[in-house]
This record gives C-alpha cells, structure tokens and sequence, in this order.
C-alpha cells in the first residue's frame, strides 16, 4: 500500500526484531515439538537452566528470520526498487550476517549512553556490504518519570553522536517527538541548525 497507492520510496520497520520473544502459548508449543521433535512435556523452558531452551529460543528467531524475508521478498516482488529496512536487524540487538534482502541497516541510539552505543552500532554495521545509517533521538528521557519526562539534547551530544556514525560510513539523523497535537516542536527544530551546520 505504501509502495503503491502512495508512491514512497521506502519504509524502516520499527519494533521488529528487537520485539522478538518466546511464546507459550499451548498452539506454539504443540508446533515446537512437532518442527523439532523434542518433548517438552508440559514445561515449556523459560530459563537457560531449563532443558531444551537454545531450541526454543532459536526457534522463535528462525520464525523471525522467515518472516522477514516473506514481507520484504513480497514487498519486492511487486515493487522492486522500494527500499526496506527492519529497525536493528543485523547490527545492535541482531548482530548476525545478513540473510534477508533488506535494502538497507538502521537503528535508532537511544537518549543515555549514546554515543557509546553509536560507536558500537556503528562498527557492527559498517561490516555488513549493505548502506546503513542511525538515528539519534534529539531527547533524553527520564524513565522514572511518568510520561518520560523528556528534554532535548544539546547540540554538542548530537554532534558528538553524528561523529561516531559518519566516522564509520554511515548516515544520521535526528529524531524530535512531536507535541501531543501532532504538530512539530519547532523550538527543538531550530536549535539543531548548529548539528546541520
């Protein structure tokens, strides 16, 4: 619908593989034991101290392997030049070779340690053949506090997290969180023109 009705060039995939877990429910189970052959016997592991949980974890992440490349190989079929990335597949929270036709890596540095995390985002990807970039959120939030909390960050923070992504190869970007009305804040637009400059 994306490609087609509306014409863009493109999607990133947010809360993909990062969001990947193991299910108990009682039909997952039954298809488990079936594809692998090994009875659980009513208690599915839900620790490494369990037996048979490398499997049962490796099975939901070979679910996950298919079902990406069953969205993005159809996305293709049908429109071939629409770029498609999945949020952190093979870099940060999958650093695996690539084994999907993914067009490009991305993932976004969240507000603490994130210079830190873009360095290592950013060796992780640059060892793939593929274009990559990251996006730095333009806010460091609280978790404690409800709703987040949110305040921007300086502008040296994100010149300083640009730094560790264009030093790699890789592209950047800002994310700023819209007001709750949907409209811009431009106030947090504006003081990045430093970042751009």
């Amino acid at each position: 619908e994306l490609a087609g009705r509306y014409g863009l060039d493109g999607i990133w995939v947010d809360g993909d593989c990062w969001a990947v877990a193991c299910d108990y429910d009682p039909r997952t189970i039954a298809a488990f034991e079936k594809a692998t052959g090994i009875d659980l016997k009513g208690a599915p592991p839900k620790s490494n101290d369990d037996p048979h949980f490398d499997e049962f974890r490796d099975y939901f992440r070979n679910l996950y392997r298919a079902y990406l490349n069953r969205y993005v190989d159809a996305v293709h079929a049908k429109h071939p030049k629409f770029k498609i990335a999945s949020n952190w597949a093979y870099s940060l929270y999958r650093p695996e070779d690539v084994d999907s036709n993914v067009d490009f890596l991305t993932g976004d540095i969240a507000g603490l340690d994130s210079f830190c995390s873009a360095r290592l985002a950013g060796r992780l990807n640059a060892r793939n053949a593929l274009p990559w970039d990251l996006m730095g959120w333009g806010f460091r939030t609280d978790w404690r506090v409800k709703n987040g909390g949110s305040v921007p960050k300086h502008p040296v923070q994100l010149m300083q997290e640009a730094a560790g992504i264009l030093m790699l190869g890789g592209g950047f970007q800002v994310y700023i969180p819209q007001n709750r009305d949907g409209s811009p804040k431009m106030d947090w637009i504006r003081a990045l023109k430093p970042v751009a400059d």
